[in-house]
């Protein structure tokens, strides 16, 4: 599916740490066999997510997501992000960093009220999957 097609069909989806979370959102838009949904998904708060994604990414042996990331995809040092790029963005919370998408110059996020978009912050780190 298009970065764009992808985007449209989550448009009116709610974060929710149990069916639509960050890292879901984006790992679900790779379809890799390195990062299973079922890391992700099925917690009732942040805390639960947070103890099953560590204790994953222990067993893989990375020491969290970004080194993940870093190994499975192309990390790209760039200010000027492609459209597709996987972007992580700092925020508050166990994990430090927000998971999303980059397209048409812009960073789309899952919130409470669902798809929401940012301005590209010189922060940001980018992960292209070519």
């Amino acid at each position: 599916m298009s970065i764009e097609g992808y985007l449209n069909s989550k448009r009116d989806t709610k974060f929710s740490w149990a069916e639509n979370n960050c890292l879901s959102f984006v790992v679900e838009y790779l379809d890799l066999d390195e990062l299973p949904l079922e890391w992700f998904l099925g917690h009732d708060n942040e805390v639960q997510c947070y103890r099953a994604y560590k204790k994953k990414l222990r067993e893989l042996r990375y020491s969290d997501i970004v080194d993940a990331f870093d190994d499975i995809l192309q990390a790209e040092v760039t200010l000027w992000p492609r459209d597709g790029f996987i972007v992580a963005t700092p925020a508050s919370g166990l994990v430090g960093k927000v998971f999303g998408l980059h397209y048409k110059n812009r960073n789309f996020f899952l919130d409470m009220d669902g798809l929401k978009s940012l301005p590209a912050s010189p922060h940001d780190l980018y992960w292209s999957i070519d």
